[in-house]
């Protein structure tokens, strides 16, 4: 990024040229914000999440601004902060429509639905998930930009479980996190196999069958 990526942002270029280069800056700004993030540094995380933002402004790419958004709400609410995890997905949705990246904007929707849920915003976090869905069922893989391909129905799915995990309800919980257990197996995705097993094992602890959830941790 350093030694290569920004001495090329600096130089002369033909603004499709340039355009190219800073929206391929912000892709590898964000990347390795969560490159941070996995590391624990997550001061570090956020400084590169808000280069990326102000790269991606620059390429004139809303729809990639949208994403890091979601990413940065992502991180706000792993880190504990849903209120900042909120404004941040729904800050994404502003000014975004949904023609350049449908999974973008379900991401967008079941970012805040997580947010929602988190606050223990019941209704309006069964009404983003809902809304999750409808989205991504407009979503058309191969006509998505290649930094939107991982939002697939594993990752919806799981993420839509975590939600219903946050709210108690474990038979959505179930629902979901099945599905997103089962396609992520069909794809050799061990990550969020893992993390839709830890869910599954939630929603048996909540029922009190803690062989289930002895088996569901074991797949982990």
């Amino acid at each position: 990024m350093s030694s290569y990526v920004v001495p090329l942002l600096k130089r002369d270029h033909q603004r499709p040229v340039e355009r190219a280069l800073y929206e391929a800056a912000a892709e590898l700004a964000y990347l390795i914000g969560w490159m941070a993030y996995d590391d624990g540094e997550h001061g570090l995380a956020q400084r590169y999440s808000i280069q990326a933002l102000h790269l991606a402004q620059a390429s004139g790419s809303v729809a990639l601004g949208a994403h890091i958004l979601a990413g940065m709400s992502d991180q706000a609410h792993l880190l504990g902060h849903p209120r900042e995890a909120l404004m941040l997905a729904r800050s994404g949705r502003r000014g975004f429509t949904e023609v350049e990246s449908p999974a973008c904007m379900a991401d967008l929707y079941i970012l805040e639905a997580r947010a929602l849920a988190a606050l223990g915003e019941e209704t309006e976090a069964g009404r983003a998930v809902a809304r999750a869905e409808q989205t991504f069922g407009r979503v058309v893989h191969a006509d998505e930009p290649e930094w939107a391909k991982f939002i697939d129905a594993p990752y919806l799915f799981g993420e839509a479980a975590h939600c219903f995990r946050d709210l108690g309800q474990v038979s959505q919980l179930e629902r979901f996190a099945q599905e997103s257990a089962e396609g992520a197996r069909r794809q050799g995705r061990a990550r969020r196999g893992a993390l839709s097993h830890a869910a599954l094992a939630v929603g048996a602890l909540t029922r009190h069958d803690i062989e289930a959830a002895a088996a569901r941790v074991s797949k982990l």
